[in-house]
């Protein structure tokens, strides 16, 4: 992992990383490798970091990505918005109910009157 581009964000209280990372013959390294990659680096902790992006050119055995590494929680909270995917068959969700069933309708055979036969 190499550092290209270090910020000091006095203002929002973090730090902005910019990084290239050479992964020759693999993936692209997923978010949770980078932070991890991060959180070593930089001894911060790991809910105060946040990799917003990772690309990769096609073809390319590196990596380009930006994180930010934040001072306290208090800004992390005010700042960033952790967005969770909801997991199928979660506790507090309720089941999804069916959708009302439509009975069928009978086929009636009338058979004509005697009147209506002549």
């Amino acid at each position: 992992m190499k550092i290209t581009n270090e910020r000091d964000n006095v203002l929002l209280e973090r730090k902005e990383v910019n990084l290239n990372i050479e992964h020759s013959s693999k993936t692209t390294p997923s978010k949770e490798e980078v932070k991890k990659l991060i959180v070593e680096k930089y001894k911060a902790k790991e809910e105060l970091v946040i990799v917003k992006n990772i690309s990769t050119e096609f073809g390319d055995d590196y990596s380009s990505g930006v994180v930010y590494v934040y001072d306290n929680d208090k800004k992390f909270q005010e700042i960033e918005v952790v967005r969770k995917k909801k997991k199928k068959g979660a506790e507090g969700e309720k089941p999804k109910q069916e959708a009302p069933k439509v009975e069928e309708k009978k086929e009636v055979k009338v058979e004509p009157n005697e009147e209506e036969k002549k």
